[in-house]
């Protein structure tokens, strides 16, 4: 269990659904953070928060939000 530093509230991080919250506010954070965010950027500082320029982690995050693969239809055999 961890405590964010903005909240009252403990979250377990084991709990799916506070997790989900829990890394959205934390998105967020850090997409107001940078100055002209990006999805590499923001990724980048996600994987990493010590970077300094875009790692792969950020680019590749760039090219399957570009991709939408969760938008394909697949066939079932």
């Amino acid at each position: 269990m961890c405590r964010h530093k903005q909240s009252l509230r403990p979250y377990d991080t084991y709990n799916p659904e506070q997790n989900i919250e829990l890394g959205v506010q934390v998105i967020k954070k850090l997409q107001n953070s940078i100055h002209n965010p990006t999805i590499e950027k923001v990724a980048t500082l996600y994987n990493s928060t010590g970077a300094m320029q875009v790692n792969d982690y950020g680019a590749r995050t760039k090219t399957i939000y570009e991709e939408k693969p969760w938008n394909l239809k697949f066939k079932l055999r």
